[in-house]
């Protein structure tokens, strides 16, 4: 497992999170944010992937927490879900 948290000069949010999953290869990649300009990691992701935003603006994001507090929650669940599947 690994987590990540970056950032990238002259690149937007995007480019940057597509570098990492190409670079990593990973079997689910996982991009929190919760601003405008998150906006790009989020669109950049595949179908298997998991983008969570924060806040209740508008978002490409497929799931959505009302907080920071809920992030941790959240990551928490998906870890405990994974190590489940073995």
């Amino acid at each position: 497992r690994t987590v990540a948290e970056f950032a990238g000069a002259g690149a937007d949010k995007g480019e940057a999170v597509k570098a990492v999953i190409d670079e990593t290869e990973p079997d689910v990649a996982v991009f929190v944010g919760d601003g405008v300009t998150d906006e790009d990691g989020f669109a950049v992701l595949g179908d298997a992937d998991i983008g969570i935003k924060v806040g209740s603006e508008v978002t490409a994001a497929t799931h959505r927490v009302a907080s920071p507090d809920e992030v941790l929650a959240v990551l928490a669940r998906l870890i405990q879900h994974r190590s489940l599947r073995g």
